[in-house]
């Protein structure tokens, strides 16, 4: 017959069984449950100054954010600015160009204006002589036959 089946084995099986389980609490106790719970607390230590990290972190990243925004819509704002500058600046010299070509087409037109004039005046003269010259020939050729 097997000896664990024989019940005069069953005290000395209980008393080294209960020995050996006292002995592994006791191993355990001393020995690996305080290896763990230091590394657990370490863990956890270092899982809440990571997180305290993060934290911080977040916070630093939504101001860089938030500063990069403002600074964005400053930069709009002053490209904007020198746009609106530009096109002031290019008005202007436009019209300071519109201006010259204005008076310098003016001049030309007050000089051909003038040119013109005396031209007109010129010919008017010439213009007179030959009617007076028509109407003294006339005159001569009406008054002339008659006499």
């Amino acid at each position: 017959m097997m000896p664990q089946l024989d019940s005069s084995f069953y005290f000395s099986q209980f008393f080294w069984m209960c020995v050996s389980l006292l002995v592994l609490v006791m191993a355990f106790k001393k020995r690996f449950i305080p290896r763990m719970d230091k590394v657990f607390t370490t863990r956890d230590l270092h899982l809440k100054k990571y997180t305290e990290m993060v934290a911080k972190l977040k916070d630093e990243i939504s101001i860089v954010e938030e500063e990069i925004k403002k600074s964005h819509e400053e930069e709009i704002k002053r490209s904007a600015e020198i746009v609106r500058e530009a096109i002031k600046k290019s008005e202007n010299a436009l019209a300071t160009q519109m201006n010259f070509v204005k008076e310098e087409n003016e001049g030309r037109v007050n000089a051909t204006r003038d040119r013109l004039s005396k031209e007109i005046g010129g010919l008017e003269s010439v213009f007179k002589m030959q009617i007076e010259i028509a109407a003294q020939a006339a005159f001569d050729q009406i008054f002339v036959r008659k006499s």
